[in-house]
């Protein structure tokens, strides 16, 4: 806004009546808190969920045991879970096969614990057992005294991707089997 006009503040008024003895309504008294930050804070978390619920990334949290505390949309899709279904019995490991010897659990949680990050490919699971090759972030946000608050991963599909280069390949050896047999064929 222009300097010299005033910032408007957001309040939170509690207003009581004063009454007189025939109970007749005399005047109010109140009592008002500015909660103008507060508001700055909700609209800003409303635009970040607004931003994670939009992206085609699959964006979750999780407690540190490994709970899940938070999907986006397209997570939820990926995964074949209901938009508004309730995640808070599910788990990290409920999405991954073998989870007792995954990549996710043994080597991308531990190094982001210890650095902050880890990124890799990895494959999680559909609600149905589908298995979803994925190149994955996993970042771990610590309090101010150094203990592991929530996990946050961000995982884009990489199905198609992997399609692809399975079919290259399967061109590739095709390519390299015609060859040698052209090559057979001028020898004899």
């Amino acid at each position: 806004g222009h300097p010299s006009l005033p910032r408007p503040v957001v309040l939170e008024m509690t207003l009581g009546a004063q009454k007189d003895a025939s109970g007749e309504i005399i005047g109010l008294q109140g009592v008002g808190r500015d909660i103008t930050a507060r508001k700055h804070s909700e609209v800003a978390r409303q635009r970040l969920v607004a931003i994670l619920d939009a992206t085609t990334d699959m964006v979750g949290f999780s407690s540190p045991n490994g709970n899940l505390l938070y999907l986006n949309l397209a997570g939820r899709t990926l995964l074949g879970l209901g938009a508004d279904e309730d995640i808070s019995q599910l788990a990290i490991s409920d999405f991954i096969p073998n989870p007792e010897s995954h990549p996710i659990i043994t080597q991308g949680i531990p190094a982001a614990i210890r650095r902050g990050s880890w990124a890799g490919e990895t494959v999680l699971l559909s609600r149905v057992g589908q298995e979803i090759p994925v190149s994955q972030v996993i970042l771990a946000h610590k309090t101010s005294t150094g203990e592991l608050e929530f996990i946050s991963t961000i995982i884009r599909d990489i199905t198609a991707r992997k399609r692809s280069e399975a079919e290259l390949l399967k061109t590739h050896r095709e390519l390299l089997d015609a060859s040698r047999h052209a090559g057979m064929a001028e020898v004899a």
